[in-house]
């Protein structure tokens, strides 16, 4: 397995060294893990700092001669050779120094303050190596991560914004790996099967890549799992799961629901029976028949590894944005802070410390530059005065100004990609829209509208591809979402706020607390506007830190996964939207349909 990127000065080299030789000569062997682990974790914890090298040589050389021998004796036995063990054991050694510090931590704080303390220095030194991590195993711990960076309860701040920053785009596969799962799963090899290959993957994710081939004449997709993706997913879950019950017992549930879901993601026959559902229900819609366009699957080409769709041609979403990003001078993030800070709704000053940043063992956040203040306090000043409404609709003013201004200095240029063309609004708008359709009106909706995932077709349309994270709403809980959206649609008032703590408890949503002004602002937060009240003094943060979630529906989850996800999409347009007014009439139909009208609720 690859060595850690960090170097090791003087004596903690030789503890790596010694560890290190272990996992070469003996594999996975009890004895040798656990006397390398052993001398990782002392390298890691007794000497954070360079020290001299003498007084440690004899100690090194006789760990590392019981290291060598341990491992090579037990370690036969159990002859790590697949993908999924040796994912397993490099995470393990990676997550085991970093467990028992926190461990020592607890064990030699003082006081609770002094604890939080010592825990908050350590979050800022292993949250970064906890995203490196990640983002070398990818595959289901990535998904995870991405999870826990927008659930905030579920993970340290630290970490949180670390695992934001992982993108969904992962390296493609060799074409052997590719062709050697269509020969064993089509019965054929692929030159036999398709007219014409395309090598070069059209997308690459944690657990597979799309090709497109020509197939009895005409040009389709055939989504390619990889070769070890099941037995590395349920190595990776494993793990997952062992680490959350020694650390967070309380967040087994969650890690158990996301199991679930995830496992169905490497149901490809599941995954095209997704697509048949959706593709239909779509079609015999009058609001999106011309308008939306999800592939329709080949079960001719669809496997056990293997899917085969129609192909839907047009520009990714996700590369439309950046390029409209990058025209406006801004470097495309996924990152919620710095998109606000983008459009002028940031924080306004540096966060007040907290009292485990006073301790004098935490090293203190060096304040902005002057300028990046006073810009700041000016944001925040505008803010407060015009409204987020107003100033984002100055800040799209603005923006589309100089986007016309560049593009007609361009408009001949040579390369164009043709992403100038997609209007993105209509198109934002239309998503909402449908996603609303499908979570109201048809027996599943599609979880994970990333832009990566939408298509700018060139008739206008636009295109829904990778149905892997479809899930449905029990009847009982799209009656009572249904209710909370046309409650968040209506006007605020202690009523209303009222009634939407106990439809969030009729949903299955406990939180540690209990917290009422909690469970009434988390919704509001997902699928309504951004008010000024939330953005004045970080009123959000506040909110949100009165009380966490410890258990709710996984499809409520994935419901606000999507708010999220279309709230990122409209931030990045400068469209303050509240996704509740557009999913309002769907609620409502679908409500009259289910003949669960109360007062009012079903009124268009």
């Amino acid at each position: 397995s690859p060595l850690p990127s960090t170097p090791l000065p003087c004596a903690r080299c030789w503890m790596a060294g010694a560890s290190t030789m272990l996992s070469s000569c003996g594999g996975a062997g009890f004895l040798g893990a656990t006397t390398g682990l052993a001398a990782r974790v002392l390298a890691l914890t007794l000497w954070p700092v360079p020290v001299p090298l003498k007084g440690f040589c004899a100690w090194a050389a006789g760990l590392s001669l019981l290291a060598v021998l341990g491992g090579a004796g037990v370690g036969a036995l159990l002859r790590v050779k697949t993908t999924a063990r040796l994912r397993t054991l490099y995470f393990w050694w990676n997550v085991g120094p970093i467990m028992f510090r926190y461990w020592l931590a607890k064990r030699l704080s003082r006081s609770d303050t002094d604890r939080e303390a010592r825990y908050k220095k350590l979050h800022k030194i292993y949250a970064p190596v906890a995203g490196r991590l990640v983002g070398e195993l990818r595959g289901m711990f990535a998904k995870v991560a991405q999870v826990a960076g927008v659930v905030g309860s579920m993970v340290p701040e630290e970490y949180a914004l670390e695992f934001r920053k992982l993108q969904d785009r992962a390296p493609a596969a060799s074409w052997w790996d590719i062709s050697r799962v269509l020969s064993e799963d089509l019965h054929a090899p692929p030159e036999r099967v398709f007219e014409a290959v395309r090598r070069e993957p059209l997308g690459a994710a944690s657990l597979g890549q799309a090709h497109l081939v020509t197939w009895r004449g005409r040009e389709v997709v055939v989504k390619v799992q990889y070769p070890d993706s099941k037995a590395n997913l349920r190595a990776d879950f494993d793990s997952l799961q062992r680490f959350v019950g020694m650390t967070k017992p309380q967040e087994l549930p969650m890690i158990q629901k996301l199991r679930k879901q995830a496992e169905g993601e490497v149901d490809y026959t599941a995954e095209a029976e997704h697509l048949r559902v959706l593709h239909e229900a779509i079609a015999a819609s009058p609001e999106f028949r011309g308008a939306v366009a999800v592939p329709a699957p080949i079960p001719e080409l669809t496997r056990n590894r293997v899917l085969g769709m129609e192909y839907l041609p047009g520009h990714r979403l996700d590369d439309v944005l950046k390029e409209r990003l990058r025209e406006l001078g801004m470097e495309p993030t996924t990152n919620y802070k710095n998109l606000l800070q983008h459009v002028g709704l940031g924080p306004s000053t540096d966060e007040a410390p907290t009292a485990a940043d006073a301790d004098s063992t935490v090293q203190a956040v060096p304040q902005r530059p002057l300028w990046q203040r006073a810009a700041a306090a000016a944001a925040s000043l505008a803010v407060g005065v015009l409204g987020p409404d107003r100033l984002l609709s100055l800040a799209r003013v603005a923006s589309e100004a100089r986007l016309r201004c560049r593009r007609r200095l361009s408009r001949a240029s040579p390369g164009s990609s043709g992403c100038h063309f997609v209007d993105l609004r209509s198109t934002l708008k239309l998503l909402l829209d449908v996603h609303g359709f499908q979570v109201f009106c048809c027996p599943i909706f599609n979880a994970d509208p990333h832009p990566g995932n939408l298509l700018a077709l060139p008739d206008g349309r636009i295109g829904l591809i990778d149905m892997g994270q479809c899930v449905a709403f029990e009847p009982a809980e799209k009656v009572a979402f249904a209710r909370l959206i046309v409650l968040l649609a209506a006007p605020q008032s202690p009523e209303v706020d009222a009634s939407i703590v106990d439809t969030m408890v009729s949903l299955g949503v406990k939180t540690e607390k209990s917290d009422a002004t909690f469970l009434a602002f988390l919704p509001r937060l997902v699928f309504c506007k951004i008010t000024r009240e939330m953005v004045k003094d970080q009123q959000w943060k506040v909110l949100m830190r009165r009380d966490k979630i410890i258990e709710q529906p996984v499809a409520l989850f994935m419901a606000m996964r999507v708010g999220n996800l279309l709230r990122w999409f409209g931030l990045q347009l400068f469209e303050n939207v509240s996704i509740a007014d557009f999913w309002k009439p769907w609620a409502q139909r679908h409500l009259r349909e289910a003949g669960a009208c109360g007062e009012g609720e079903g009124a268009v």
